[in-house]
């Protein structure tokens, strides 16, 4: 293995992307997404008129009487969304008789132009027959959809086929304060539970395990320095003695 092989391969390990790939186009990407969604934990939302699967307008204030949690889809996405909502609707099951009096759901449609009321009522109707405690969102323009996202930090773009987008569950607490999320669509009920009732914001993983972030670039950086050493340097340092001994010793 050359010297550019052996090197990142250790950056790799060192910095790991933060969001599994395919959903934002590149692990950069993936981790500025990340990182944005971690940021917006205990973040308190403002107020925002959204529009229901019955075509009503809904303001978000109105669920925040009680915790909820909210996940971001596009309808005609293949796998991952279907996994989100299957997630979620797991955690309605779970929770049995507390859904609806403990916390509500959430489930915003971001393809503004595709996902209408109508869509979504089909939609829901497959996961839900309760939708005073389980609603399906959109907005009325694709500008109002990304002030909306903003404040969670979701973020997704349109690709070839479909959206890339970032695996977001959120859970927030009362009176719109968000206090934990979860960056997979394979996050445990339980867990999802623990998070209807935080009493405040959660640490989010990314900075929880800072230290040992830390330690490992630290380590990183260390073997790549020894590696330019003994794979770079030393080699033109013992270039440079033997082509000065020679010119001392012809």
């Amino acid at each position: 293995m050359d010297f550019l092989a052996i090197s990142f391969l250790f950056l790799f390990i060192a910095f790991p992307p933060l969001a599994e790939p395919g959903f934002l186009t590149s692990p950069d990407e993936s981790q500025v997404s990340a990182v944005a969604a971690q940021k917006a934990i205990g973040r308190q939302l403002e107020n925002f008129a959204l529009i229901d699967q019955d075509g009503k307008k809904f303001e978000i204030k109105e669920f925040f009487d009680k915790p909820f949690l909210i996940t971001f889809i596009y309808t005609t996405c293949p796998v991952i969304c279907p996994n989100l909502l299957l997630a979620m609707e797991g955690v309605v099951q779970k929770a049995g008789e507390r859904f609806g009096r403990d916390f509500r759901v959430i489930t915003v449609a971001f393809d503004v132009e595709n996902d209408t009321p109508e869509i979504l009522k089909t939609y829901g109707e497959s996961l839900t027959g309760d939708f005073a405690n389980w609603k399906f969102l959109t907005t009325k323009s694709i500008q109002a959809m990304r002030d909306f996202t903003r404040m969670f930090g979701f973020r997704y773009k349109k690709a070839k086929e479909g959206w890339d987008h970032l695996m977001l569950t959120v859970a927030v607490g009362k009176e719109g304060i968000i206090m934990a999320n979860f960056l997979t669509d394979r996050y445990d009920a339980d867990e999802a539970l623990k998070a209807v009732y935080l009493t405040g914001p959660r640490r989010p993983a990314f900075y929880a395990g800072l230290k040992t972030f830390i330690a490992s670039s630290i380590i990183a950086a260390v073997i790549f320095a020894a590696l330019i050493y003994f794979y770079v340097l030393r080699p033109l340092k013992r270039k440079k003695e033997i082509a000065d001994k020679t010119f001392l010793n012809p």
